[in-house]
């Protein structure tokens, strides 16, 4: 209260401040009046009312959260909403809207959620009122496409029939990286399945699957075809000829070959050596199909094929960390018809002389004899009475050798190539002790660890006849070369064989004259001497160089005078 002049007009003001009731919705009024001790002569103006209308109001938020950050394209994932009511009011017929990105599709949600596969909103209508405080979690399950990649953002927002103080967080979005994660295998057939001859097709069938969950991207198929190594310090050729691709995948896939030359000079040939198929993305295998993906290669079987003929495709992707290998190993009736033969010059040959074998060899083609020979291995045993020289030539630059074991020499050739043939020629040191006329075997074998449907021509004996030829010659010395009558003097006789083979009983004959001189004594370097003036000395065997030696020693007659000649002879068997 307060007393208020008269003049000048005087106001006063007054405000009262009221918190409404949060559970009380509608029409509020309020009546104020005013009155003095003084008599008022309008009072109708003394009374004032003031109506408003009290509107709920409430602060609804959301809030959103995924099962992982890290989903796998092609698996589950399920996002979780949380629903608060900040007050002051109720919140009713609270409704949320959550619309899935992309990549992300409805399986399934919480009751009184409306949503399907077709359709990316998601609704979600809660069945009571939210009161103050109160919150309400829901749930949506999605499968995350497989051929997602990198970032998936999901945003949902909630609103009720009241009056939202902070629409701020009344939106909640969510992000989540999807990774990939395919798990691709591979299965390879070759047909037919029987063993195999040369000139055959044979076709390999690789099927590629990608079990999931998630699409495979970039899947490339590598095949390396039987026989080529491409990691090998030396790579053969493949044992197959290319003949052709096809592959069948969902994403228009492309294949090419490459390869190289082999060889050397103008013998180099080009073959056709990998094959590879580009066969881009892979789904997740469907459950009415066996796999995703199929190349078909054919080839033809060559002669250069051996057992097992082992084909192994790689199948990468770009998101893989490993490399999917499968194999498959045919059979062929590899056979190879080997012979060899062997021939000597010349013929004859002396004893002491040098002797020159050629062995020729083939593999040859006919019949079951359609492949090359592998690992083959060449054996000649050489006589007891001959020593090996050296190696002129080979005609086959893969050979190599010979190792030499005692009187056994070994040639090896990793590839006798299918109607392929070669020379080896060497010499031989025959022994100069052979006897005259003697003959000497060779034998030369050969083998290979591929089948031989006829080794009769597998092996040869090469015989050679030896002759004996020794040039002898002699020369004879005396001492003193003047000598008095009555004394002695010594006649040294030397035999010598200049070859090139051994000489065999070598016999000095020595006519002394009787009268002026007589022996006193004779010895000889192989044996013994006999026979008086008629001297007879047997020297025995002399090597090629070696010398015999015979030493006479004769007295003369006391009355001799003037020259005395004498003459000595050598004979022998190997003259």
């Amino acid at each position: 209260s307060s007393v208020l002049p008269a003049d000048p007009i005087t106001s006063v003001y007054a405000s009262l401040v009221v918190t409404v009731d949060p559970s009380f919705h509608g029409t509020l009024t309020n009546t104020a009046s005013v009155s003095a001790i003084q008599d008022d002569p309008n009072l109708s103006n003394n009374t004032l009312t003031q109506t408003v209308i009290a509107l709920p109001a409430v602060d609804v938020a959301i809030h959103k959260s995924a099962s992982t950050d890290t989903p796998v394209a092609g698996k589950p994932l399920t996002y979780t909403l949380t629903v608060t009511n900040g007050g002051p009011s109720t919140a009713t017929a609270v409704r949320i809207t959550d619309t899935l990105p992309a990549g992300a599709v409805f399986r399934s949600a919480s009751p009184g959620c409306l949503g399907n596969a077709g359709f990316a909103t998601v609704t979600c209508t809660l069945s009571a009122p939210l009161l103050v405080t109160q919150s309400a979690p829901l749930t949506i399950a999605v499968v995350i496409s497989p051929d997602v990649r990198g970032p998936l953002v999901n945003t949902a927002s909630v609103g009720s029939l009241e009056h939202e103080l902070n629409p701020t967080n009344n939106t909640a979005t969510h992000s989540v990286t999807v990774t990939a994660q395919a798990n691709l295998t591979a299965t390879k057939s070759a047909f037919p399945t029987a063993s195999l001859n040369s000139g055959d097709l044979l076709t390999y069938t690789v099927l590629i699957t990608n079990s999931g969950p998630s699409t495979a991207l970039g899947v490339t198929m590598t095949d390396n075809l039987p026989g080529y190594d491409p990691g090998s310090r030396n790579p053969q050729p493949p044992v197959v000829d290319f003949k052709s691709v096809t592959a069948d995948s969902p994403s228009s896939p492309t294949c090419t070959t490459s390869g190289q030359f082999f060889g050397r000079g103008n013998n180099r040939t080009f073959y056709t050596t990998t094959v590879t198929c580009a066969l881009g993305l892979l789904n997740p295998i469907a459950s009415s199909n066996n796999y995703t993906a199929a190349v078909t290669i054919v080839v033809t079987v060559t002669s250069r094929a051996n057992n097992p003929i082992v084909n192994t495709a790689s199948v990468t992707a770009t998101e893989a960390i490993t490399t999917v290998q499968a194999s498959v190993s045919s059979f062929v009736n590899a056979q190879a018809d080997l012979s060899i033969s062997k021939s000597a010059s010349p013929g004859p040959i002396v004893a002491g002389q040098s002797l020159t074998y050629t062995i020729a060899f083939s593999n040859v083609q006919g019949g079951a004899s359609q492949f090359d020979a592998q690992n083959v291995v060449i054996t000649d045993t050489l006589p007891p009475s001959v020593t090996f020289g050296s190696q002129i030539s080979s005609t086959l630059s893969s050979v190599t050798g010979p190792t030499q074991t005692g009187q056994v020499l070994v040639w090896q050739i990793p590839t006798l190539v299918l109607n392929d043939s070669g020379q080896i020629t060497f010499t031989v040191a025959v022994s100069s002790a052979i006897a005259n006329q003697t003959y000497i075997t060779n034998h030369v074998d050969i083998a290979s660890t591929t089948p031989d449907p006829a080794t009769a021509n597998n092996q040869h004996d090469t015989t050679s006849l030896i002759t004996a030829v020794a040039n002898l010659t002699i020369t004879k010395s005396v001492t003193p070369i003047t000598v008095i009558a009555g004394n002695t003097l010594t006649y040294t006789i030397s035999v010598t064989n200049n070859g090139p083979s051994q000489a065999t009983n070598v016999v000095r004959t020595d006519t002394l004259p009787a009268n002026p001189t007589s022996i006193i004594s004779a010895t000889s370097t192989g044996g013994l001497c006999i026979g008086g003036n008629n001297l007879s000395c047997n020297i025995g065997s002399l090597a090629p160089g070696a010398p015999g030696i015979v030493t006479v020693t004769a007295k003369v007659d006391p009355g001799a005078s003037g020259s005395i000649a004498n003459t000595a002879y050598v004979t022998a068997t190997d003259t």
